[in-house]
């Protein structure tokens, strides 16, 4: 029996109206892309430029027992020249959180970063207020690089420190080969949905 209780998929338009039904707006209002209300519409707008795959590639997480989305982890400003991308994470409902669901999301995702996608670096900002996800990304091998100062403007009008953080494919490698970071041969589905 598999350890992993997630599979992922690459997200394409048609998912829309599931993403948006699957999120919970209270808990993602302080997200730049969902500070206003986001319409279908422009939720299948956004899907559609993710599956080009170019600067950009979106990841669905599901349950695997209930197959219902828990959340999505996307690589953005994929950069092939110096063989890095910017990780952003996002676990939909609160119930969700604080289960483990984001570290087995960032483990996958390094995988197919780092061995299937053949990136170099990976790096990520997380509000320096938010102690989890940056306890929760340092144990899966991410360090930290500095701090930008009052770099994110929330829905409130708040400026907000980010911490930036990466983990190199050489240090991923050896999480790997030490067993503290999963290799996966795990559920992906491909499909080809427009």
């Amino acid at each position: 029996m598999s350890p992993f209780r997630l599979m992922f998929e690459q997200v394409v338009p048609d998912m829309a109206a599931e993403m948006l039904a699957a999120l919970d707006p209270a808990s993602t209002r302080n997200l730049v892309m969902f500070q206003d209300t986001v319409t279908l519409e422009q939720q299948r707008f956004y899907l559609e430029r993710m599956k080009t795959g170019l600067t950009d590639m979106l990841f669905v997480a599901r349950s695997i027992q209930e197959t219902r989305m828990i959340g999505t982890i996307g690589f953005h400003e994929i950069d092939p020249v110096h063989m890095s991308a910017r990780l952003g994470l996002l676990v939909f409902q609160p119930k969700d959180r604080e289960q483990g669901y984001g570290t087995e999301m960032v483990q996958w995702g390094l995988d197919w970063a780092f061995s299937k996608c053949g990136l170099h670096r990976v790096y990520l900002s997380v509000w320096f207020e938010n102690a989890a996800s940056r306890i929760l990304y340092s144990r899966l091998g991410f360090l930290q690089e500095g701090m930008r100062r009052e770099a994110y403007r929330d829905a409130d009008g708040t400026f907000h420190d980010m911490v930036g953080m990466a983990i190199l494919a050489s240090d991923w490698r050896q999480l790997v080969a030490t067993k503290k970071l999963p290799s996966f041969d795990q559920p992906f589905r491909q499909e080809n949905r427009s």
